[in-house]
Parts: structure tokens; sequence; C-alpha cells
């Protein structure tokens, strides 16, 4: 019988720096089981140890504040750089190899921090502020098989930067990011990780439209981690229902968490070395003997770039090679995220979308000459003022879509470029963008080379 092969990709919510004062450290106590204590070292070592009785939840509150959670937060750019001398470096991540002798991936799944009013845990603020951080870091390191993809937390009613909502829907921020990516950078999502580790149905509609791949869901089949994560079941993390295997699964249109008749491909991805959700031996022994029958297995795992991710990656990689061992004719592979997907799911190459473009002084048409994802291309929008806007198109018949310049939409002379920008069902991704100084498209296409 032939074999199948464990992939594993490292998503890495990319958030950029972050600060925890002793204070805040307490009232994430107090947020998440209601107990008031004085902030104090004393007191924090107590907790770690057991030392107060907190009416049986001694040990959830000494997980939150775990000396390797709270302590090795990294608060500076300068820090997060210093643990890249490292994570970047060929000697470190082949010194990781896998099977193949190939070296460590990673995937770099980067958020905007921004229109916030409170930012008391000093994230990096601005538009593209963490992505073009990454994008510089790649560059110079040149690790071509890492990545960049889409990581987004919804601003939360408070407008505090270390909070979020459970929906994309009170604001269209997230689409005001992509139409700046798209026009500044050439560059589109076709992977998602979700903020918060969970999604809701405004946004299970919203990626539909948009990406092919979502590694995304934490359910396991431990009570203990429904516990862990908050006191109210489902306020966060909420994939109760989700497979406990590692299959690939495309979502329910009501229910994401189950599946469904949608096109987008749901992975699972659990957590490195954190409270909840983690990876374990027991969970890599289920996706080898998947492997060992024949199947091709994507295994996700997650951490945060503003925790040292030296010592859970090292972690993790001799947990991986310490079960490989059981099963020796069993091979694993690091992928980033497109990879891992395409090759789990056999799927085979083919040519990214071609666009052509009409354009005059009343409409925008646009038409491609094979099938996209989703019902039409992301259409972003800059003015001469520097506003970036989404908007819809007209769906024509067949692959073409158009956009109409008149008193309901933005006079064409008001605007300084305009970009659009698509997927496919394999996660190839087309991105042009028109200039109205130069008048000439610049196209970028992304994920050709991302194949086993």
């Amino acid at each position: 019988m032939t074999k199948g092969t464990v992939y594993i990709a490292h998503a890495v919510d990319t958030e950029g720096p972050m600060f925890e004062s002793l204070k805040a450290t307490f009232e994430r106590i107090y947020d998440h089981y209601g107990i008031q204590l004085e902030p104090s070292i004393a007191t924090l070592k107590k907790l770690r140890n057991h030392e107060i009785d907190l009416k049986g939840k001694e040990r959830l509150v000494a997980e939150i504040v775990r000396e390797d959670m709270v302590d090795q937060y990294l608060g500076t750019w300068d820090r997060i750089d210093k643990m890249h001398d490292t994570i970047m470096s060929d000697d470190w991540r082949s010194n990781l190899s896998d099977s193949d002798g190939q070296p460590y991936i990673l995937s770099w799944h980067c958020m905007d921090h921004v229109n916030y009013e409170n930012n008391p845990r000093r994230r990096a603020m601005g538009f593209h502020a963490v992505y073009e951080h990454y994008e510089q870091l790649l560059i110079d390191n040149n690790v071509p098989r890492d990545q960049i993809n889409w990581h987004f937390h919804p601003p939360s009613l408070s407008r505090d930067a270390h909070r979020q909502s459970c929906g994309y829907n009170l604001d269209l921020l997230h689409n005001e990011i992509i139409a700046r990516r798209i026009i500044d950078h050439k560059w589109f999502p076709v992977a998602n990780r979700p903020g918060g580790h969970y999604e809701t149905y405004d946004i299970n509609l919203w990626l539909e439209a948009w990406m092919p791949f979502d590694l995304a869901h934490q359910f396991t089949d431990e009570p203990e981690d429904i516990k862990k994560i908050y006191p109210i079941p489902g306020r966060f993390v909420d994939w109760r229902g989700a497979p406990t295997d590692w299959r690939i699964y495309n979502p329910d249109f009501y229910d994401h968490r189950k599946e469904g008749g949608l096109k987008r491909m749901i992975g699972r991805c659990l957590n490195l070395r954190t409270r909840y959700n983690n990876i374990n031996e027991k969970e890599l022994d289920a996706a080898f003997s998947d492997a060992e029958s024949g199947k091709n297995v994507l295994v996700g795992v997650t951490n945060h770039d503003f925790r040292d991710m030296v010592p859970e990656i090292e972690e993790f990689v001799d947990l991986v090679k310490k079960t490989q061992k059981k099963y020796n004719d069993i091979d694993f592979r690091w992928v980033n995220v497109v990879e891992g997907f395409r090759a789990a799911l056999n799927m085979e190459k083919k040519q990214p979308p071609k666009f052509t473009f009409k354009f005059n002084d009343e409409y925008l048409r646009v038409t491609t000459d094979v099938d996209i994802w989703g019902p039409q291309p992301f259409l972003a929008l800059r003015t001469l003022e520097g506003r970036y806007y989404r908007d819809d198109f007209i769906n024509d018949e067949g692959n073409q879509w158009t956009y109409v310049f008149d008193a309901h939409t933005i006079n064409k002379k008001a605007l300084s470029h305009l970009g659009v920008a698509c997927n496919d069902d394999i996660g190839n991704t087309v991105v042009n963008v028109y200039s109205f100084k130069t008048k000439q498209w610049d196209e970028k296409i992304w994920h050709q080379n991302d194949w086993i």
C-alpha cells in the first residue's frame, strides 16, 4: 500500500511587538476569572506555585501567568529582530531539517494595528507596519519558501488595540487594509489565520469570497481545553463540533465549524506551548497513523512572534522527530501554508488566471480567461487625497465584471490608482494595479512556485 506524507505548516500569528505591564497581567486574570488581586511580583510567584486559594481555579490562573508566557514578551522591534537573528539563519533552520533534509519553513500571517484609540500593549501601529517589517526580513534573509499571509483582529467597541470583536461587520477596516496592500505592495491574501483563533458567520462568508485556504480550526477531544480558554464556552476559540482529526473540510454556509457545501478549505492548526489546544504526541500520532494508512496529511501549528519562538520551535521539532521514529517509513516535510494545502489535497499545477481590461471614462471592464475563486475579483481604489476603498463590480455573464464611474460611485478623475486582484482554486494569486499618472497596468503573480 502506498504510504502518505505528513506535511507540517507553521503559521505564525504575526503581530509585532507586545508589552504587558504587571498591572495588565493581573487585569487579564480578572477579565478571565473575575479574581481581583493586588499586582505584585510576590503575588505573581505565589500564583505560579498555586499558593493562593482561588476556589479551585489555582491551576487555570497559574497557566495564565506562566513564566514562559508572561516574562518572555518581546516588547520592541529590536527584541523581535534579535530573535530573528536565530530564526532566519541558515544554520539554525538546517539543523531542524525534515525527512528530505530541507530546512524549517514559516508562514507569517501579518496583521495591521490601525484605528485604535488606546494602545497599552504598545503595538506597532499603522497600515503596513508589521507587513513591511516582515517583507524586508524575508528579502534580507533570503528565505524564498517563507510567505506572508492574512491575519486580522476585528476592532472591539472599546477601541483598545489589545482587544477584538467577534465579527468583521463593525467597520470596513479589513477591506481597507487589503485595498492598501493591493495598491501599495501588489499583494493579495490567499490563506487565513483567524484572529482570536475563531471565526463567526460574517467572517465565514467574507473569507469564502476571497481566500481558498484557511488554516484555522482548533477543536480537540480534550474537554479541559475548553475550560482553559474562557469561563463562558464559545467566547473565544469556538470550534466546537469541528473535526478532531486532521482532515481538511469544506465549511457549512450557516456554521463554519461543520462540514458543508462551501468551497473554502479549512485545515486544523494547534498551538505551540500555550494554555490550551496544544500540539502533542497524541495529535502527531494521529497524523502519522493517517499517513501510514495512505493519506497525505496537513498538520498546522501556530504561535506569536511577540514571544521567543526559538525554544517553542525547537521543542516542537524534537516532538515531531520523536513521534516519527515510531513510523520509520513515513516522511514528514516542512511546508508553507500554500504548499501544505496543495500537497495534502493532491492538487495539480495550472496557470494563473489572465486578466484583460477595457477602460474608458464611463467604466472599467475586467475579463479573465478562466474561472477565479469567489464571485468577483477584489477591486481596490485609491483617491488623489490618499484614501483607499473597496467596491463591488457588476457581475456580467461568464468571467467578466464591470465597474461604472458615475455619481453613485466615484469620478474616475478623482482616482490616483486602482487595483484588481484574485485567487484561483489552487491558490494562484494575481494582482494588477493601474496608475492614472503613468496610464499603465502593473501585474504581479504569487504562489506559482509553492509546490512540493
